[in-house]
């Protein structure tokens, strides 16, 4: 007789078991990483087979947008996302590529962008020419940084994103050109995320940005081990100014904008 080992999923506040997971592809894994280092905002389920934990799924209710991710196999995946129980209206989802199908069944899906994980190290770091005066940006010139984001539609920065994390900004004749700076950090895991990186749409092209993120990359390579960011597939200026800069490909994942969840 064939025994067939069933996969269960179930809620769980056992951090150390969901962090032992997701340190399996730490590197995709960042996100949800970083994230558990404020526990209170996170919640979890896992999916296993005979105590053998296959995937999980990480909840983070966020300041500004809720965020979810997906990690293992794609069938674990969708156990444990129907274990994390109500889901938020609204929210952003990072998974791999095989995971879609499964959750075209679960979340009304909206727009999907095909992204790559790129990751450096201090041994593969290639310092940018300095062409523009970059510094740390900090509470004080967040009227300044405010501004400049406005051009991107969709980021919201707050006060506190120059207080809590780390931005680096490119200037010219006191003007503040170009900016970028963290999603995430944890120090217990060596990781820091980098994100909302931009330049002024009159200023584009002329090395403000890599410039930036030199500065910012090099920065955080003093304290973490790792850093990564996420790049559309089909950005091929982004990819080869990060690229220059020493960053390589992990791994490809996906961002879903979710509007309704149906479970």
């Amino acid at each position: 007789m064939t025994i067939i080992a069933r996969l269960r999923g179930e809620r769980t506040d056992d951090l150390r078991t969901v962090e032992a997971f997701l340190l399996g592809d730490r590197l995709y894994a960042a996100q949800p990483l970083c994230q558990l280092e404020q526990p209170e905002r996170c919640r979890c389920a896992v999916a296993a087979t005979n105590g053998t934990v296959r995937a999980c799924a990480v909840l983070f209710r966020g300041a500004v947008f809720d965020a979810l991710t997906l990690a293992g196999d794609a069938a674990g995946a969708f156990v444990a996302l129907g274990a994390l129980g109500s889901l938020p209206r609204q929210f952003w989802l990072w998974a791999r590529e095989e995971h879609l199908p499964h959750l075209a069944d679960a979340l009304r899906v909206g727009g999907v962008t095909r992204m790559l994980r790129m990751a450096v190290t201090a041994a593969t770091f290639r310092p940018a020419a300095r062409l523009a005066a970059v510094r740390r940006l900090l509470l004080a010139d967040f009227d300044l940084v405010e501004r400049l984001y406005r051009h991107t539609p969709g980021v919201v920065l707050r006060p506190e994103h120059l207080v809590e994390g780390v931005y680096h900004g490119a200037f010219a004749n006191g003007q503040l050109l170009a900016a970028g700076g963290t999603h995430g950090t944890s120090r217990r895991h060596g990781v820091a995320i980098v994100g909302n990186v931009l330049t002024h749409p009159g200023w584009r092209g002329r090395g403000f940005a890599t410039a930036c993120t030199s500065a910012l990359t090099a920065h955080l390579l003093r304290e973490y081990r790792d850093v990564v960011l996420n790049v559309a597939a089909d950005n091929l200026p982004a990819k080869n100014v990060y690229a220059s800069l020493g960053y390589g490909v992990h791994c490809r994942l996906v961002e879903v904008q979710v509007g309704q969840t149906l479970f």
